[in-house]
């Protein structure tokens, strides 16, 4: 009986524990592309006409300067009123998008999208693909980006001056460069729900895969080891009890001591064979995901309205 209760504990905890191999079926592979340090594509790009002659060298000269400090692409993109019609989820998708095309998918940059459509209200948007999901994501989810820029940009509806946008274009570059976090903590992970694509650090090495960050599997694994772990006692208690008998099976306990004299005693068994069911489980499912972008780059990122 010991054996059986403990073969089957040892059962059920695989089965809990068997679901786990396909968490990271698809981690195999990095997606990660990194920074090539090619500056003929970083730096502004004027749709709405706002910078000419040397002050749009200015800006450009700029940009480029932190995108080599910071070693990652940084494009700042101003949209003019061809743009109006975009919802903000066009808008992102934009971003993301643009970003793709021009760096290439899941290398390290960003794509701020400056609304100077005329939108009301105004909606921008800052796209980050490779290292940079993870160095500014935080201070996106804070709002302490949104609050940054804002303070530096024109309502909706007022007026659009050229000083204004250029030193708010400084600023996002200074908060690119003062307010990035360059943690590599295990437990640091986002999930691209578009594209599927999560982004990590492991050994100091920034990972991009389509499977689970390390500190997420070792908390699922957690996880499924007590719900195995608490099934297996309830199990073991359920068989422990089914088998425990009230009283004791000797014989002598149904017979009187006084009225009865056996002189001849014998042993008969009515059967000598015993069968076993095998009890058979199984388990099964899919996830998948999908989006409305041309390109597969994971992307993090966020806007606001002004």
């Amino acid at each position: 009986m010991k054996r059986f209760i403990f073969s089957a504990v040892l059962a059920v905890m695989f089965l809990f524990v068997m679901p786990l191999n396909a968490l990271n079926a698809d981690a195999a592979y990095n997606y990660a592309k990194g920074y090539d340090g090619d500056m003929e594509k970083i730096g502004l790009y004027d749709e709405y006409g706002l910078f000419g002659g040397d002050e749009f060298e200015e800006i450009d000269t700029m940009i480029d300067t932190y995108a080599e400090l910071l070693e990652m692409n940084i494009a700042v993109f101003l949209a003019d009123s061809s743009y109006a019609y975009f919802s903000d989820y066009q808008t992102e998708i934009f971003a993301d998008d643009s970003y793709d095309e021009i760096f290439g998918e899941d290398t390290d940059g960003v794509f701020y999208y400056l609304d100077l459509s005329g939108k009301r209200p105004a909606y921008d948007y800052l796209s980050t693909s490779g290292k940079s999901v993870l160095y500014y994501q935080d201070k996106i989810d804070s709002r302490e980006f949104e609050r940054t820029m804002i303070s530096h940009l024109p309502s909706s509806g007022e007026e659009i001056r050229a000083e204004q946008i250029h030193d708010a274009i400084t600023a996002f570059c200074d908060f690119l460069m003062n307010r990035k976090n360059e943690s590599t903590s295990f437990s640091r992970h986002y999930k691209d729900s578009s594209s599927g694509k999560v982004f990590y650090y492991k050994n100091g090495e920034l990972f991009i895969t389509r499977g689970n960050a390390p500190s997420t599997v070792l908390f699922i694994t957690f996880i499924f080891f007590l719900i195995g772990l608490v099934t297996s006692l309830i199990t073991k208690a359920c068989v422990k009890s089914h088998y425990k008998f009230k009283a004791s099976a000797n014989p002598g306990t149904y017979v009187s001591q006084q009225n009865s004299r056996l002189n001849i005693r014998t042993d008969t068994f009515l059967r000598t064979h015993t069968s076993r069911a095998k009890i058979e489980s199984s388990s099964g499912g899919r996830s998948g995901g999908g989006g409305g972008h041309s390109h597969g780059g994971g992307h993090g990122g966020g806007g606001y309205h002004r």
